[in-house]
Formats: C-alpha cells, sequence, structure tokens
C-alpha cells in the first residue's frame, strides 16, 4: 500500500467445536490508524471439504510511515469442549472445557512513499472520489447585500476525513464578492467493505454590486489506489447572478442640522454621497445581539401593558369614588366588581366603601372589617382576605345587598337584574 492508503484486513476464526467465553482481540501496528468496519459475518464455510462455523471480522488500516510495516498476530481466548464426556465431578455433569489461547500469523508489508507522480498540493489517496455543491436556488441569484448559500461536499472512500482538503480555497479570490465559510462537516461511516469520509462546507456569498460573477472551476488531484494513478476531480464554474437591492445604494448618514440664530434650520450639507462607481460593503450585522435585543422589547412590551392594565383599574376605582364619594356610587362600584367576578377589585371598591363609612377601618383589612359586619357577609369577607378568585363574586354581593338592607330597617336594596357571571370559579 502507499502511505495514508487503506489496507483491508480481514480476521475470520473457523470451529468444529463448541466454544464459550471467546475473547477476540484487535490487531494492532506501530504508526497506523485501526478502525473496526461494521458488518460482521456469521456462517458455515469448506475447507479442504470439511465444514467450519466461521466469524469474520474486518478492519481498515491506514498506515502512517513508509517502509516496513507490521500487523501483529491476533490472539483469540476461548473455553473449549473436550473428550466429548461429561465430569462425574460436576453435579450438573456439564461438558468438560478447557482454556485454549490461538493467534494469527504477523503480516509483514512495505509501504511506499507518496509517488512522484503525484503532483497535487494535499496528497489524498482513496478508491473513490465525489465533488459536487448545490446552491439555495437555480440558477444561483441574490440581490446586492443578500447572502446567497453555496454548500461545496467532498465525499472519499478508503480515506479518512483528515486527508480531505478544504474546498473553498480556490473561490476566494473573486472581486467583488465576499465569503463567510460556516464550520465544516467532518464525518466518517464504517461501511462492510471500506471506510467512507465526507467533508462538507457552507459559504456565504455576498456581493457589494450587481453584476454577473463567475466563480472558477474547482480541482482536487487524487490518487486512485485501485488504477494505481493519479487522477482529478472537478467542479466547472458557477456564475452567480447580482440583481441591484435594498443595499446596493449606501443611504447618507443622518445627523443632526443645528439651527441658524433665527430659529431656520441651517441647510449646509453635512455629508457626501458615495463616489460613483464605489462598491458599497453591507454593514455586518450582529444577528444574534439583534435577536436578543428585540427578545428583550417584546418582555418589556408584555410588562409594561400589563403594568398599566393594573394602574388602569386602580384609577377606575379610585376614579369611581372620587366623582361621587357617595355611598350608593360606591356601592354600585362594588356590585360591578363582583358581577365581573373580580377578587382584587372588589377588595379594593370594598375598601373605598369601609374608608367612607368608617373612616381608618379598610387599613386594617378585611378581618378588621369583618368584625363591624356579621354572618354572611363576614364569611364572605374573610374569603376574599384568604384568596383572590376562590368563590363566586354573585355570592360577595348577596351577602353585602342584605347587609345593607339590614342597616336600613329592614328593606333589603333594590337589585338590578341578576346575570350569570362571566366565568364560573
Amino acid at each position: 500500500p502507499y502511505v495514508q492508503a487503506q489496507v483491508i484486513y480481514t480476521v475470520r476464526v473457523l470451529s468444529r467445536v463448541g466454544m464459550g467465553e471467546a475473547h477476540l482481540g484487535s490487531p494492532e501496528a506501530a504508526n497506523a490508524l485501526v478502525q473496526k468496519l461494521e458488518g460482521d459475518r456469521n456462517g458455515i464455510t469448506t475447507r479442504n471439504g470439511v465444514q467450519y462455523r466461521m466469524t469474520e471480522i474486518r478492519y481498515a488500516i491506514f498506515p502512517q510511515k513508509s517502509g516496513p510495516f507490521r500487523i501483529e498476530p491476533v490472539r483469540l481466548e476461548a473455553q473449549i469442549a473436550v473428550g466429548g464426556g461429561r465430569s462425574l465431578l460436576d453435579p450438573f455433569f456439564s461438558p468438560a472445557t478447557r482454556t485454549r489461547r490461538f493467534q494469527s500469523e504477523a503480516v509483514e508489508l512495505r509501504v511506499r512513499p507518496i509517488p512522484e507522480a503525484f503532483t497535487g498540493k494535499h496528497w489524498l489517496p482513496a478508491s473513490h472520489l465525489e465533488l459536487e455543491d448545490s446552491w439555495a436556488g437555480k440558477p444561483p441569484r441574490a440581490g446586492v447585500g443578500e447572502a446567497a448559500t453555496r454548500t461545496l461536499s467532498l465525499r472519499a472512500e478508503g480515506a479518512t476525513v483528515g486527508l480531505l482538503p478544504e474546498l473553498g480555497e480556490a473561490a476566494e479570490a473573486v472581486e467583488g464578492l465576499k465569503f463567510y465559510p460556516d464550520q465544516p462537516l467532518l464525518q466518517e461511516e464504517k461501511l462492510r467493505d471500506t471506510l467512507s469520509s465526507l467533508r462538507r462546507e457552507k459559504t456565504a456569498v455576498i456581493a457589494t454590486r450587481p453584476g454577473t460573477y463567475r466563480l472558477p472551476k474547482i480541482e482536487i488531484p487524487w490518487w486512485n489506489t485501485r488504477t494505481d494513478r493519479m487522477e482529478i476531480v472537478r467542479l466547472p464554474e458557477r456564475v452567480l447572478t447580482v440583481v441591484p437591492g435594498t443595499q446596493s445604494t449606501p443611504a447618507e448618514p443622518i445627523t443632526p442640522v443645528p439651527e441658524s440664530p433665527g430659529g431656520m434650520a441651517s441647510k449646509t450639507p453635512v455629508s457626501k454621497s458615495a463616489e460613483p462607481g464605489t462598491a458599497v460593503e453591507p454593514a455586518a450585522v450582529p444577528w444574534p445581539w439583534v435577536a436578543l435585543a428585540l427578545g428583550s422589547g417584546w418582555l418589556a412590551t408584555a410588562t409594561a401593558w400589563w403594568l398599566s392594565g393594573r394602574r388602569r383599574e386602580r384609577r377606575r376605582i379610585q376614579a369611581e369614588a372620587n366623582e361621587n364619594p357617595s355611598e350608593r356610587r360606591l356601592v354600585a362600584a362594588i356590585e360591578n366588581a363582583c358581577r365581573e367576578n373580580n377578587a382584587s377589585t372588589a377588595r379594593r371598591a370594598v375598601d373605598a366603601w369601609a374608608e367612607q363609612r368608617w373612616p381608618g377601618s379598610a387599613s386594617r383589612g378585611m378581618t378588621e372589617l369583618g368584625r363591624r359586619c356579621s354572618g354572611d357577609l363576614r364569611r364572605e369577607l374573610e374569603v376574599l382576605e384568604r384568596a383572590l378568585y376562590t368563590r363566586d363574586g354573585l355570592a360577595v354581593w348577596r351577602c353585602f345587598r342584605e347587609f345593607l338592607g339590614r342597616e336600613k330597617g329592614g328593606k333589603k336594596v333594590r337589585p338590578r337584574a341578576e346575570l350569570e357571571p362571566l366565568y364560573k370559579l
């Protein structure tokens, strides 16, 4: 093999007797990468007219130095049934076994250096190589300042991913285009017969002015280990069409214009337009920070809206009490809150009514106010004190109405038509 080229190493265990507790080691070699491939095989094979049970395992070995190369013997340790009889000393009469150790022969190879016939910049031995690209649009088209994403993929068989070269180097010298490569995707897939590697690069291409751009062809020399000669995988040139966009004409900076002594704004120009033919580079947009700022603004707006709603509710209750401080107005506010099943508003309305009826009582809470009342109203006020939205608001209003009726000599306050609450909790 050539240096850094793949060597397929196959281990087969053939058996005509039963084995138990078998342990099979892996091949070892100095200055080499060893990777176990997928798809172990188990079956029956025939050697010299005799059938054997067979287990087959494959490895991909990549020598990293030229010269003599040795793959050490693979070792097997297993329990082997002997004699075919049963031991009388064993209470379960299990077959007699003994530990046996086996090993394969060492494999001696001579690794060849990079051949003189290879003229590429990066040494790449492989059994197969593919190069392709893809764009978000076909044909590629974008506006000035807009990113057109190009994806380059290089797939090799019989090579490690570390040997695959960078793909975007040849295309990063086009005047008028800026290239912003992403982190490459590197993958290795262990197949039955070979190791498959993939390198995928995504690059954002941004044009600073409209026009037609030609991205040069990409050529990657490699050494075909099947044909034992150098080959070149090619990707033809691509044409990128860039149309005028919103960012094609630079906007003049906005600066404050000082006022003249007479109060009129000065007409002295404060900026100059870009020189004709000068390409304007798009400003780098810190997208993560923009997203964070937008999210923070949305959260602040939602919080301010919620707080303003609470402030409006408090102002409404206070306004109802201030516009007409009479007891009738305050009682109406209590009724409205109870019918809306709004416990917090009802509590503030009761506080306002109690403050007018018994100055100083509202500040001491619902418990103190309940002592001045009796019966069901006391219990409902205690419910308001303990928790919000735990009872039907109409129940509070009925008790409050009966309390007012008893205070007026048994005449109940004429209520409005009973309505079902909007929410039943």
